[in-house]
C-alpha cells in the first residue's frame, strides 16, 4: 500500500514539474530534470518510510546474505533490465528511419498509452501483499 502511494506521489511530482518546466525552459534537458527530480522526491519519500527498517539493515548487515540475495535476484534484475530495452527498442528503430520530430510525435502518442498500464501495475502492487496474506492464512487454518 506504502509503494503504491510513493509510486503515485511520484509519478504526480513528476508530471508536475516536468509541466513547469516545459512551459518555463522548452527544452529537453528540463523535462529530464523533472524525471530526475521526480525520481528524487519518490526515493526520499520511501527512505523516510523506511528510516528505521535501514538502520536495522546497516546494524546488522552480513556480506553473505547480500551474495545470496544477488545470486537469487538476478533473474529479477535481468527481467527489468528486458523490459527497458523491449519498450525503448522502437524509438531507437525509428530513430535510424525518421526524424527526430516525428519521433517526438510518436513518444507523445505512446505516454497515454503508456499511463494506462500504471493502474494494473498499481493494482497488482497493492493486491498482491493483501492476497499473500489472504492465502498463508486459508493455508494455516
Amino acid at each position: 500500500e506504502v509503494e503504491a502511494g510513493v509510486l503515485i506521489l511520484w509519478q504526480i511530482a513528476t508530471v508536475i514539474i516536468g509541466l513547469i518546466a516545459v512551459a518555463y525552459w522548452r527544452t529537453p534537458l528540463a523535462l529530464a530534470a523533472s524525471y530526475v527530480i521526480g525520481g528524487v522526491i519518490g526515493l526520499g519519500t520511501i527512505a523516510y518510510y523506511l528510516r528505521e527498517y535501514l538502520k536495522q539493515i546497516a546494524r546488522h548487515f552480513e556480506l553473505r546474505y547480500a551474495k545470496s540475495l544477488l545470486k537469487d535476484g538476478w533473474p529479477f534484475a535481468f527481467l527489468g533490465l528486458t523490459g527497458v530495452i523491449l519498450t525503448s527498442t522502437d524509438t531507437v528503430m525509428l530513430g535510424w528511419f525518421v526524424s527526430v520530430e516525428q519521433i517526438g510525435y510518436y513518444n507523445a502518442a505512446l505516454r497515454p498509452i503508456q499511463m494506462l498500464f500504471v493502474l494494473p501495475s498499481l493494482l497488482g502492487h497493492v493486491l498482491f501483499p493483501l492476497l499473500s496474506r489472504r492465502t498463508k492464512k486459508e493455508e494455516s487454518h
